[in-house]
């Protein structure tokens, strides 16, 4: 529920639709109808479909606590609670960003690190 909460606040407080639709889409590669009547979400497009929800939905994956993964661990966790319609949506998004890219996305942890030092932000 956190996604639709979001996006919630985020109408609530005047951000754009598309703001708005980037926060209801961003989890897992999206939520097919299946997904929403099981998860109890009132009816909605929870897919992303733009560029920018697309990016901001793989980020997520590839993000956990505080630590960058790569995508295999969304895609595991994912399928240890039987959720393998999502687990292949993230490998296919993994694959389009990645074409996108140029190279695999996960080559991204090599670059950062595990664990990233944000400028300007105090940890």
């Amino acid at each position: 529920m956190h996604a639709y909460v979001g996006a919630q606040i985020a109408a609530e407080h005047g951000l754009s639709q598309e703001i708005v639709d980037i926060i209801r889409k961003h989890t897992g590669a999206g939520l097919d109808q299946e997904d929403v009547r099981e998860l109890g979400l009132p009816p909605g497009d929870y897919m992303p479909r733009t560029l920018e929800e697309k990016i901001v939905a793989h980020a997520d994956n590839m993000v956990s606590d505080n630590r960058v993964v790569v995508h295999q661990f969304s895609v595991d966790k994912l399928r240890a609670k039987g959720a393998d319609r999502g687990a292949v949506r993230i490998e296919m998004l993994h694959q389009e960003l990645s074409q996108l890219y140029g190279r695999d996305l996960d080559t991204i942890l090599g670059l950062i690190g595990e664990y990233p030092k944000l400028k300007g932000v105090r940890v």
